[in-house]
């Protein structure tokens, strides 16, 4: 049966009329030609149920000339008349009149070996695949931007000590905000008096005495005050005081303010090497 639709098909080359195949599925008729199923290769797509199948193998037996000579292609011996497939146009014209909705001419194929009705497929792929090409780029960058937002956010007072820095971080704290602490500048704190002294109250014991102003013109953190005591023969001590050790709270949760003098006391241990000089540095 396969070889006699086959030669149907050829046949049907030879001339322009047009064929008409059956979708094995759900029954539909469609019309064909010769043209569109040698540039599909014989593949259609069924308009109805979209199955995809071999046209060639469910053509439609039709009347056609040179019977004989499909007779002797195929090796049979029968007449003329027996080899075109019986009572074909009685089915053709009932299934017309019976589902006149069901037959449609399916148009010609601009690329070859796809499936009839494919290339409305292909063009939806298409424009479905350029959105997720634009997500993807958009989430990407959305994940940047969130990753530079967690670094701000965590390194805000390390970006602040920089002078060229701190105007773009204040700003990014005002939007978001979150809080930065004051600026350290030890190079701007200047010693206005200090002095050192045997402790009165206690034995053993020294008193350091400083006065420290705030140069800079905006309010400063309290520095790591660093003191260290030597004689004729160099250093002999050397301490490090958080601003919690050395100021009482009340001057610490003001910080350090501009051009407002801040005396400092310290006491210590004397050392067991006599002492008679101290530097004090700020970090």
């Amino acid at each position: 049966m396969s070889a006699c639709l086959r030669l149907l098909y050829l046949a049907h080359m030879q001339t322009d009329d047009p064929l008409q195949a059956r979708c094995p599925r759900c029954q539909t008729v469609f019309a064909v030609t010769t043209e569109v199923l040698e540039a599909a290769g014989g593949k259609a797509r069924c308009g109805q149920c979209r199955m995809v199948f071999d046209a060639r193998e469910h053509l439609l037996g039709q009347p056609v000339t040179g019977a004989e000579a499909l007779d002797d292609e195929a090796g049979t011996t029968g007449d003329a008349g027996e080899a075109a497939a019986p009572s074909a146009p009685n089915t053709l014209a009932a299934e017309a009149e019976t589902t006149p909705d069901a037959t449609q001419d399916i148009g010609p194929l601009p690329l070859p070996d796809i499936p009839f009705e494919l290339q409305d497929d292909i063009e939806a792929r298409a424009g479905s695949a350029d959105r997720p090409a634009w997500l993807w780029g958009g989430g990407i960058l959305l994940a940047c931007l969130l990753l530079a937002g967690q670094w701000l956010w965590f390194e805000r007072n390390a970006l602040a000590e920089d002078p060229r820095w701190r105007p773009w971080i204040e700003r990014y704290c005002r939007i978001l905000g979150c809080r930065l602490r004051p600026p350290l500048r030890p190079e701007q704190i200047r010693i206005l008096s200090r002095s050192v002294s045997e402790h009165l109250g206690r034995r053993n014991a020294l008193l350091v005495h400083l006065t420290i102003v705030n140069t800079a013109g905006m309010r400063q953190r309290w520095p790591v005050l660093e003191l260290r005591l030597g004689n004729v023969r160099g250093f002999v001590a050397m301490r490090r005081f958080r601003a919690d050790e050395y100021l009482p709270r009340d001057t610490l949760k003001q910080g350090f303010l501009p051009r407002t003098p801040v005396q400092i006391t310290l006491e210590l241990r004397k050392p067991s090497q006599p002492v008679t000089d101290f530097e004090i540095a700020f970090r």
